[in-house]
């Protein structure tokens, strides 16, 4: 568990599929990875780089269709992830840890990690050119938040990856008689124990991804199974899966061949017992309802996203309202009286949603 693969992998890319496509380019699928495969780092490498170690994991592949089928789902489900790689909670990498939570605490070593020399700034800067930023919030822009400090762990990944950190540079010997930046037995407790939990999790997920439903998914989110009790991990975290498990339900019947794909229902009841769980609050609760609940109308890239809440969720208790509104001047069977209650009704819960996300609610 101690052991680091950051630097002992190789990842093979497919050149006839993409994985998909963002404001940098294309982004192909990574379809093998080729590493130093031992005893010392089997573990290690499962929580550095999982989705590296799915690829040529076997258990649970009946055959080679299965195999490419749980490409596919974990490519989707992994769409949903921050930066330009889509990493798994890289925070709990060793190297990141070791960036994060001891050399950054002195800003002699830290700026010792970048050719600019100036730490903050160039991570400052890889913070807020994360991919998928959106998905934490307005929250992430502020230093002070959870999500900020969440998006931190995969800013330093990616800055590892592309080399823009690099550990050569360290003045090692420095840095471990510096209280502040050595790595102390607390440090290597914590990164023991984060990285065991790490692994476990990473069992539950394997798990959800070879059949993505409701209850596998609520057996991977339950707080008891999370390697963490912190709702500053939590909530961020949730931020990114229920998206993708939301994305998921959309090819159930192409992917596994049930009758349906997720209906809005389960969308709606999979974010409000997300809440109840405390995976995330509930001014979060409100804005992914409304999220996932919207519909888009529209062709390719000239579409409206109509917000579907005020609609699917107010439409039985504001209906009787317009009905009376409109039986003085329109006659019952007259189809312009359905159309006049639905859109009044659509509207009056899109405003009561609105209002209910300005407070908080």
């Amino acid at each position: 568990m101690g052991a680091t693969v950051s630097y002992g992998t190789v990842k093979i890319y497919d050149k006839g599929k993409n994985w998909f496509n963002n404001e940098f380019g294309t982004v192909k699928q990574v379809r093998d990875v080729a590493y130093t495969d031992d005893t010392n780092t089997y573990y290690g490498r499962i929580v550095d780089n999982v989705f590296g170690y799915y690829i040529d994991e076997t258990r649970g592949k009946r055959d080679v269709s299965e195999g490419e089928k749980l490409a596919h789902a974990n490519a989707i489900w992994q769409k949903n992830m921050l930066g330009k790689n889509r990493g798994v909670l890289p925070q709990y990498r060793l190297l990141v840890k070791i960036a994060r939570d001891n050399l950054a605490e002195d800003s002699r070593f830290s700026n010792q990690l970048v050719t600019s020399g100036d730490w903050d700034t160039d991570l400052k800067k890889a913070i807020h050119g994360l991919d998928n930023l959106e998905s934490m919030g307005h929250e992430v822009h502020n230093d002070a938040t959870a999500e900020y400090k969440f998006a931190r762990g995969y800013a330093i990944a990616e800055m590892i990856e592309d080399g823009t950190v690099s550990f050569e540079n360290i003045e090692w010997s420095k840095s471990f008689a510096n209280s502040p930046t050595n790595i102390k037995r607390f440090h290597m407790f914590d990164m023991w124990a984060d990285r065991k939990g790490c692994k476990k999790m990473y069992g539950y997920l394997q798990g959800y991804l070879q059949q993505p439903n409701k209850e596998k998914f609520e057996k991977f989110m339950d707080p008891d199974k999370f390697l963490s009790e912190r709702e500053t991990i939590k909530h961020p975290w949730a931020k990114m899966t229920i998206p993708g498990h939301f994305e998921l339900g959309k090819h159930w019947k192409q992917l596994w061949g049930t009758e349906y794909n997720m209906s809005r229902y389960e969308r709606e009841e999979t974010i409000h017992e997300a809440m109840i769980k405390s995976l995330i609050d509930k001014k979060s609760e409100h804005h992914m309802m409304r999220e996932a609940m919207s519909a888009k109308v529209g062709i390719g890239k000239v579409a409206v996203t109509l917000p579907g809440v005020g609609a699917v969720k107010w439409w039985f208790g504001n209906q009787e309202i317009f009905k009376r509104m409109t039986r003085e001047t329109v006659r019952p069977s007259n189809i312009f009286h359905i159309i006049m209650v639905f859109l009044g009704a659509y509207i009056l819960g899109v405003l009561k949603s609105s209002k209910e996300g300005a407070e908080g609610k």
